[in-house]
């Protein structure tokens, strides 16, 4: 398996809303609202920053993400989440 590493872009803003949602929340509108408020979120921060997370994929599909904010002003990005849902994705890919 190989892992691919995207930045978050407007053609891939649902994989980073969709990543967080498990079949049980599917059907809660009220969490789906909050994934509606993430995409509208995201979006505005693509166009003001042009970066917000990366996204990791296994065969096509999302697999993880680091999602993030700039803060130019002092030069460093602000680290919001670090998600890898399945278990079967943690440390199989990182270098020991």
């Amino acid at each position: 398996m190989t892992v691919i590493i995207r930045d978050v872009s407007e053609g891939n803003i649902d994989d980073l809303c969709q990543l967080c949602v498990t079949a049980v929340k599917k059907d809660d509108p009220i969490f789906m609202r909050g994934v509606e408020v993430k995409r509208k979120w995201a979006f505005n921060t693509l166009q003001k920053w042009g970066s917000l997370a990366k996204l990791a994929y296994v065969d096509s599909v999302v697999v993880g993400l680091i999602q993030y904010e700039p803060i130019p002003d002092e030069k460093v990005i602000y680290i919001h989440c670090i998600y890898v849902p399945k278990e079967s994705y943690w440390r199989n890919y990182c270098p020991a």
